[in-house]
């Protein structure tokens, strides 16, 4: 008698994507062309820095920071339902605690829980829901009194110091600087419209306005992203939410159409990614490139980029590293990185510098526009 051994069920896969683990330094070059990137909030003069060289380009991470957010805010998740932004400026609907009361208001399966669990469980809906405060971290402030401490005490939500304080995962840095000086032009701009439909044989009457506004002529700007995986446990930051970071920062450079931001374009992104455990980082990659402009420099063409040193110092710590994953805009810089890199035996993922994402690693069929190896 033979005994008919069941095979076990398999379980599903899990959809989820899993905490991130894998601390990173990134290096992000972008450029912008006749265009504001980032003006101050006086004049809306382009920002800049004097130095003993010259005036460098700036563009804070708060602009940065809303350009992401912008892209995510847009985007479809899963096909349907946007992503949800908790720092909306276009919302303007009242201060981060008036948000997140509303929020909570929202949440129905709240009143089904115990009152001892309320707070932890509305805190881990607010994570699920707001991927820029899973990548970037939040600072929610409800006042000692008022409508909104009010309203949270109604539904036994019961804050620590009356706040939330988490610190992201990802943080862009305070600037990014151009490598190198800025010429900084103004232009007087018209703008007229009729008064009145014309009448045949009657002149149209128009009205105009007249005005200004301020452009740099050219400008290659640099930025050094951290991600920490130790915040990420916190924020419950995951693989994907990095990636859709990758896309969104690719991406929400491209998708800045208006008069005053069109012309830009990211060149560069570079992300060491660190082994399992290791808590140190090389920190600031942006030391290590080597940058020649020409006097003034009108496009990327007029400067010379040599990253043989950044090379040098990523081959010297290639045991900490788990893999360097590279975008890189071939049709302008050509810089190569990914293949040199392969030639000294580091692991390099490369990204399609169309859409800013990486392609699967199950998949061995790269996505269009994705450079031949």
């Amino acid at each position: 008698m033979t005994t008919k051994v069941s095979k076990p069920i398999e379980q599903p896969k899990s959809t989820e994507s899993p905490i991130l683990v894998n601390s990173s330094d990134v290096l992000f070059l972008m450029d912008a062309t006749l265009t504001n990137p980032n003006g101050d909030p006086y004049e809306n003069i382009p920002r800049r820095c004097r130095t003993e060289k010259g005036d460098l380009g700036e563009i804070t991470g708060v602009c940065l920071g809303q350009t992401i957010r912008g892209y995510l805010k847009n985007l479809k998740e899963n096909g349907s339902k946007s992503y949800g932004v908790f720092v909306d400026r276009e919302s303007a609907i009242g201060t981060s605690g008036e948000v997140f009361e509303r929020f909570t208001q929202k949440e129905e399966d709240l009143k089904n829980k115990p009152n001892g669990e309320r707070t932890d469980f509305i805190l881990k809906q607010f994570l699920a829901k707001y991927i820029d405060v899973r990548l970037f971290g939040a600072l929610v402030t409800v006042k000692d009194k008022g409508e909104t401490k009010k309203k949270l005490d109604e539904l036994n939500v019961k804050l620590p110091q009356n706040s939330i304080q988490l610190t992201g995962p990802i943080q862009l840095g305070a600037l990014g600087q151009t490598v190198h000086p800025i010429v900084i032009q103004k232009i007087p701009i018209t703008s007229t419209f009729r008064s009145k439909e014309g009448v045949k044989g009657e002149d149209e009457q128009e009205q105009g306005t007249r005005g200004e506004k301020w452009i740099v002529n050219y400008g290659l700007y640099q930025f050094t992203p951290v991600i920490d995986a130790t915040l990420a446990g916190k924020t419950k930051m995951t693989g994907k939410d990095k990636d859709l970071f990758v896309e969104a920062l690719w991406c929400g450079i491209k998708a800045r159409v208006s008069g005053s931001k069109t012309n830009q374009l990211p060149l560069l992104y570079l992300e060491v990614v660190y082994e399992d455990g290791i808590k140190g980082r090389i920190g600031r990659l942006s030391d290590f490139p080597s940058y020649k402009p020409e006097k003034e420099p009108q496009n990327y063409r007029d400067i010379s980029i040599d990253m043989q040193e950044l090379i040098d110092v990523l081959v010297k710590h290639k045991k900490a590293i788990k893999e360097v994953r590279i975008i890189e805009d071939t049709d302008r810089l050509k810089l190569n990185i990914a293949s040199k890199l392969k030639e000294k035996k580091l692991i390099v993922k490369e990204g399609d510098s169309l859409t800013g994402k990486f392609v699967n690693d199950s998949d061995s069929t790269p996505p269009p526009g994705t450079p031949a190896q």
